[in-house]
């Protein structure tokens, strides 16, 4: 069984539901962030904290992985948002699940920028009962929008509800 000494890293913010997760290029700029001293506070992992929760694949294409905040869902396992930036491009935001040992369970994506083209990008809305994932695309010249709700089961599991 691993310490909770070992994961004091994770000690971060309680958000309260429900949270719309927008995470960008533009709030995510710590010059973002000192001009608006309300923003969210980005906690930096280091990589030897990345593998410690078992987000290694991320690493091998990602810089900048921080926990930004936790989420309190009814279950037996935490929940947390992480950030990272994959490549020079592209933004991820995942919501991440794990048991009492910090052993990962699941993770979604909740939101995603990339600023190569600037043509898709993904907001969601955490609440007590859902997340609402929605996908813009205007990579074709026209705006396409998709929307999927997911719930997260006893175990820690995103379910797609139907």
């Amino acid at each position: 069984m691993k310490s909770s000494d070992e994961f004091s890293f994770m000690k971060v913010q309680m958000e309260k539901l429900p949270v719309l997760e927008a995470t960008n290029f533009d709030t995510y700029d710590e010059s973002y962030r000192k001009k608006h001293p309300s923003a969210r506070v980005y906690t930096q992992l280091s990589n030897e904290q990345a593998e410690k929760l078992g987000l290694q694949e991320w690493l091998k294409s990602s810089q900048n992985i921080s926990v930004n905040y936790q989420l309190s869902y009814p279950g037996n396992f935490k929940t947390f948002v992480f950030t990272y930036q994959e490549g020079e491009m592209e933004l991820k935001t995942v919501i991440v699940t794990f048991d009492n040992n910090y052993k990962k369970i699941d993770e979604l994506l909740v939101a995603y920028d990339e600023i190569a083209e600037s043509s898709r990008r993904t907001e969601s809305k955490l609440s007590n009962h859902k997340i609402q994932v929605q996908e813009y695309d205007e990579s074709s010249g026209q705006l396409e929008t998709t929307s999927t709700s997911y719930i997260i089961n006893k175990s820690g599991k995103f379910v797609i509800q139907k």
